[in-house]
């Protein structure tokens, strides 16, 4: 009689604190030991049903399944202690959205003996995990993201290598999904060296705009900021008016784990300025700058230009408000015809007065050659003397005769 009464107690509490409604899907044993609430989208809210539950009810409890929710991304430490569950035997969250076990999350737990965390979203887990799943008999944590990197160096090392590969053991479920660039995805973590556990810093390896055109008031501005590193570096963008976004953020500026980002209905006034990409990861940080431009449409129906984003430039939240029919120098066909024809009528004029000067130079200075040639005139005989030799032996002999007579 009493364990039902406490049943029906905690079915009502279950009632008022997680559903708020008299249609709950939460099951609850007849003597209150055993809490199931399958595909209820629980989150948080679960763990404040159990914190506001009375210390009997509470500790009464044996076995919790919260199988294939969406609890919290991050368990820690107030997830079990605040709802006082010293005696939890099994505990079944498996596929929900879990991504990170904080130090000293299951110390509560004393009596754990059935623990399932498979298909979750977790990619490491810290030293204090190894002795916590040691302590249960059975684990289930496969089919996890695990990234074997510098991470899970703590972890490594506790593990000895002693357990046989046919084993359950949790040793055995832990299987890299990455880093993928290592190699690494498919292989156990307990084969691997510590050595061939490694991090490396965050780069930006591009950070700009998707693609090359203008960005005019009330359109979506897509911007890319790929990072690299191990582990993959986590994204914030600072917008120019100074407020962070990343993944969780949501509304008009969303990004996405790969690095695409987009800001809808873009103005000038608040989208217009300096970026930044900031990529982050436990070993380190580092960040790339932008400026976008927007065309802001005035009054008048025109626009100001838009400029190319320019990386690591001077910050600036003014646009450029140069109207769009502001155009590049042009000449008339006139115009173009004067200009040719002046410079014909240049070219010939300069030519013509070099060709005077050059025809009275001649003039004034002839050309030296052969002497001009001597006539001499009489009545008996006329005889022209050249400088050559014309006539030969006989005709020189002629023109001496010719002279004697004269």
């Amino acid at each position: 009689m009493g364990g039902k009464l406490l049943a029906s107690l905690l079915f009502l509490l279950i009632i008022l604190k997680v559903f708020g409604s008299t249609d709950p899907d939460c099951d609850i044993s007849e003597d209150g030991s055993t809490v199931t609430c399958r595909n209820e989208n629980l989150t948080s809210v679960a763990q404040t049903m159990l914190a506001n539950l009375p210390a009997g009810l509470a500790a009464g409890i044996t076995h919790l399944d919260f199988r294939q929710n969406i609890m919290p991304t991050t368990l820690d430490r107030s997830f079990l202690s605040h709802a006082r569950l010293g005696n939890l035997q099994t505990f079944e969250l498996y596929n929900n959205e879990i991504s990170d076990i904080q130090i000293g999350t299951f110390s509560p737990t004393k009596q754990l003996r059935k623990f399932r965390l498979n298909q979750n979203r977790i990619e490491v887990l810290h030293a204090d995990m190894f002795t916590v799943l040691s302590s249960i008999s059975d684990v289930d944590i496969n089919n996890n993201p695990w990234q074997c990197d510098c991470r899970m160096v703590p972890f490594r090392q506790l593990i000895s290598g002693s357990i046989p590969w046919w084993s359950d053991s949790f040793e055995n479920q832990i299987t890299c999904d990455g880093p993928i660039n290592r190699n690494l995805r498919g292989q156990k973590l307990k084969n691997l060296r510590i050595e061939d556990l490694i991090c490396e810093e965050p780069a930006i390896v591009r950070f700009g705009k998707g693609d090359n055109n203008t960005i005019v008031e009330g359109e979506t501005l897509h911007l890319v900021c790929e990072a690299s590193g191990i582990p993959t570096p986590d994204i914030t963008v600072t917008l120019p008016s100074g407020l962070n976004a990343t993944v969780e953020s949501g509304g008009r500026v969303t990004v996405e784990v790969d690095g695409t980002i987009a800001i809808t209905n873009v103005t000038a006034a608040a989208d217009a300025g300096l970026y930044l990409c900031i990529a982050t990861s436990p070993v380190g940080s580092t960040f790339a700058s932008l400026i976008i431009y927007v065309h802001e449409v005035t009054t008048t129906g025109t626009m100001a230009r838009a400029t190319s984003p320019l990386p690591m430039a001077v910050p600036s939240n003014k646009p450029d408000t140069r109207s769009s029919h502001e155009s590049a120098p042009t000449l008339s066909i006139p115009v173009l015809v004067g200009s040719v024809c002046g410079a014909l009528g240049v070219t010939l004029l300069v030519g013509t007065i070099i060709l005077i000067i050059w025809c009275k130079s001649k003039t004034q200075n002839p050309p030296s050659g052969p002497p001009n040639p001597v006539v001499f005139s009489s009545a008996a005989a006329n005889v022209t003397i050249t400088g050559h030799d014309q006539t030969g032996q006989g005709g020189a002999q002629a023109a001496s005769e010719s002279l004697k007579d004269a």
